[in-house]
């Protein structure tokens, strides 16, 4: 996948799927290393629903905060069903 935001040629971003894998533990939002990926919807609450229609769980409430600049942006952490954290985010 091709991330936006960038000239040609642009930074990509690959998921693989390693079924052998050792189990690691939970993942936690400040450990070193990956700790999640954030993706922007154009509704954090409907993503929110999608992914807990294929099992995965939500790990806090939905939350919106206004910045300084005046820009809101909502947002939730998810957990999917291999511990991976996942932050779903909108910007106004």
């Amino acid at each position: 996948m091709e991330l936006s935001g960038y000239e040609k040629p642009a930074p990509t971003l690959e998921i693989f799927e390693n079924n052998n894998a050792n189990d690691r533990g939970p993942n936690s939002i400040n450990q070193p290393g990956f700790a999640h990926i954030a993706v922007s919807e154009d509704s954090a609450e409907d993503a929110k629903d999608k992914v807990i229609e294929h099992g995965d769980s939500a790990m806090g409430d939905l939350v919106s905060l206004t910045l300084q600049d005046h820009r809101t942006v909502t947002l939730n952490y998810m957990r999917d069903t291999e511990g991976n954290i996942i932050e779903l985010q909108k910007w106004k």
